[in-house]
């Protein structure tokens, strides 16, 4: 579910960018926030089957590799919530 609503987002902005010519902001912030959240709810849960089905050594060496796999660039969520917010404010309405 996850990454199909990453993917949603980034279309999403693609198809507005495609129609407007370059991407708005406003839309690559969701698009970013929005598979930032899904990446990390998606390592979250494989934490916890691997928590759930390994123990000791295996799974010291599989977290590790969990790690290497879900490695995520650090994003300003709270920054990239507050540009959404303000543009939410500016329309006085849900305008996206």
């Amino acid at each position: 579910m996850e990454i199909y609503t990453a993917e949603s987002a980034v279309l999403r902005a693609l198809k507005r960018g495609r129609r407007e010519g370059a991407v708005p902001e406003l839309w690559l912030a969701l698009a970013k926030l929005a598979t930032h959240r899904g990446a990390e709810r998606i390592e979250l849960a494989g934490r916890q089957a691997l928590c759930a089905t390994s123990a000791g050594d295996d799974l010291r060496i599989q977290l590790g590799a969990l790690k290497r796999f879900t490695k995520l660039e650090p994003v300003n969520q709270v920054a990239l919530r507050r540009q959404i917010a303000a543009h939410l404010i500016s329309e006085n309405r849900y305008a996206l």
